[in-house]
């Protein structure tokens, strides 16, 4: 008696036989490929952080310079506005006054 199927249901079994004959080529597969995907993955990070770390160092460069601006800044504002009297000027202007009797 010979099995006459359907030529579907034939492609299925002659998957379902590969499938069973390489299923342990087809999960060593799958594993390396998620490893590979996991290296990649942590390759990709190490990429992206080392791209973040370029970017953010110009940025962090003009802060700190800007940071030492500002001490400068706030003395040449304070200047503009109050008159700063040099404590040394005015001591030798007051022992002038005082030996000049």
């Amino acid at each position: 008696m010979v099995d006459v199927c359907s030529p579907f249901r034939q492609v299925d079994l002659s998957a379902e036989l590969l499938r069973a004959r390489f299923s342990d080529t087809i999960f060593k597969a799958e594993v390396t490929h998620e490893l590979m995907d996991e290296k990649n993955q942590s390759v990709r990070l190490q990429k992206e952080k080392k791209l973040m770390e370029n970017m953010r160092l110009p940025r962090l460069q003009k802060e700190k310079k800007l940071m030492e601006r500002m001490p400068r800044r706030a003395l040449e504002e304070l200047e503009k506005n109050v008159v700063v009297d040099d404590w040394h000027n005015t001591y030798k202007n007051f022992l002038m006054l005082i030996n000049s009797k």
